[in-house]
Order: structure tokens, then C-alpha cells, then sequence
């Protein structure tokens, strides 16, 4: 008799394998499988979760004129990079208004350049109205290239962050 022709009685299985390998009896809880973390990258502390989505296919975030323009823009609402998250839109192109700024705890939504339909929200917003959707504020508006030279759009833009920020000048 070879090793490899052993036979051996059922009641021995038994006692070999007390445990099953697979629960049978308990359901599957998709609550406890582990989730996967969203990893977002961007540019700033964050600390107040205030995220700056902007559209940028030739940077990582923005270039020098529309970071020095965004600057003064948070600047004057008294708020610094430290305060919020700068998101390139086009580095996350998978991402919608969910699973955006769920990970970043955001609480005001400033869109430069993007349109509601780019993350996905349900409905239309016009360009700087201040609109609450799932207790996110938020506020559209052309992209920071074409706000530095239009007078009429930054003097509407103000008007809007003085809403969202509670600023009284």
C-alpha cells in the first residue's frame, strides 16, 4: 500500500475536522467588510474643510496667476491655505459630489470652472448662488483664469463669498 491510496474511515475525518473552514450558518454583513479608503489629493491644511474644486488639465493644482488670484480671494475672506483644500477636478475624474468631499469633511463647496453636471449633482445651479445641498454650501462660478479679467463676474463672486464666509464690508 502506497501513501498516496490511504483510505481512511469517515469518523476519523470527523474528529480531524472539528471547525469548518467556512461559517455556513452566519450571513454575509457587507457593514463589516472592510472599506476602501478614497484617497484625495490636495493642495492646502484643510483644517476648516472648505474645498476650492478647480479644473486644471495642464497642472497638478493651479498656475502661478490663479494661485496668486486665489490667494487674495481667501485673503480677503480671512481664511489661509491652511484652511482649505484645493482640488484639481481633472486628477479626479472618477470622483462625483459623494465620494468628493465625504473624505475631505467639507462644508462649503467653491467650483471654479466646474459645473454642477461634472461632480454630478442632481439639478443646476447658476453661477454664484449660494446653494445648500446635504448641508454643503455651495457656489459656481467661472474658472479662476477667466474671473482675474472680468470685473462684473468678481464683484459677483464677492458678493457670494460674503454670504458663504459671513463677511460684513
Amino acid at each position: 500500500m502506497s501513501i498516496d491510496n490511504i483510505q481512511l474511515p469517515v469518523s476519523l475525518y470527523q474528529s480531524l475536522f472539528k471547525k469548518n473552514l467556512v461559517d455556513l450558518q452566519e450571513k454575509f454583513q457587507p457593514d463589516k467588510c472592510p472599506k476602501k479608503e478614497t484617497v484625495i489629493d490636495f493642495l492646502g491644511g484643510n483644517e476648516k474643510n472648505i474645498a476650492f474644486i478647480v479644473n486644471n488639465q495642464q497642472h497638478t493644482f493651479l498656475n502661478d496667476n490663479e494661485l496668486k488670484f486665489l490667494s487674495g480671494l481667501i485673503n480677503a475672506c480671512n481664511i489661509t491655505m491652511g484652511d482649505i483644500a484645493i482640488v484639481n477636478l481633472s486628477r479626479h475624474k472618477e470622483f462625483n459630489y459623494n465620494n468628493l468631499f465625504s473624505p475631505l469633511g467639507s462644508l462649503k463647496v467653491l467650483c471654479f470652472g466646474v459645473s454642477p453636471r461634472d461632480i454630478d449633482l442632481p439639478f443646476a445651479i447658476p453661477n454664484f448662488q449660494v446653494q445648500v445641498f446635504q448641508d454643503i454650501q455651495y457656489i459656481f462660478c467661472p474658472g479662476l483664469e477667466e474671473l482675474q479679467d472680468d470685473v462684473d463676474s468678481k464683484k459677483q463672486l464677492w458678493t457670494s463669498l460674503q454670504k458663504i464666509f459671513k463677511i460684513s464690508r
